[in-house]
């Protein structure tokens, strides 16, 4: 990955783009449409219809925002999108699968080795590619747990207290 050097990038989405108050627009805007549309419970239809009213045409919509933000970056992660170059694994080790919260671990983990020895630089949000996602509507569905569920660990299991309230307020 040559973009701005990172080795662990992320795309942008309803969950943070460039800034808290066109995120915070995005998600009030999702929150409307969802909300409505679910009344008519979730289905193909019903789901393109809210990505149709999000967005309206979407190529158009991804072709203004890669316009727009070009080659722009910001600390933190989108953690529905995530994309590493093999280089970094002998730096952080490998995806945690004994957490469903694997993309904040990913990024505490890059932001340490940031801190302890420069070699790496935390997860990078990539604001020119947006990737929408429905955001748990599928969780609605009722599907069966997961296989492992009963190795998850959470990330208080892993972390001091101290180092992820430092590091959760980078990502909101």
């Amino acid at each position: 990955m040559i973009y701005h050097s990172l080795e662990v990038a992320t795309s942008c989405g309803i969950e943070q783009v460039e800034n808290i108050n066109a995120t915070k627009m995005l998600k009030r805007r999702w929150q409307r449409i969802k909300g409505f549309l679910s009344l008519f419970g979730y289905n193909k239809t019903t789901l393109n219809l809210m990505h149709r009213w999000m967005y309206g045409d979407w190529e158009d919509f991804s072709h203004k925002r890669n316009i727009d933000f070009l080659k722009s970056i910001k600390e933190g992660f989108v953690g529905n999108t995530v994309v590493m170059n093999k280089s970094v694994f002998p730096k952080i080790g490998l995806w945690d699968e004994r957490l469903q919260a694997a993309d904040f671990d990913l990024y505490v983990r890059t932001k340490t080795r940031h801190e302890k020895f420069g070699d790496v630089k935390p997860v990078h949000i990539c604001l020119d590619v947006f990737n929408h996602h429905y955001i748990r509507l599928t969780a609605k569905l009722n599907y069966p747990r997961f296989v492992d569920f009963n190795n998850l660990i959470s990330l208080e299991d892993k972390w001091s207290e101290s180092e992820l309230s430092s590091l959760r307020n980078l990502n909101s």
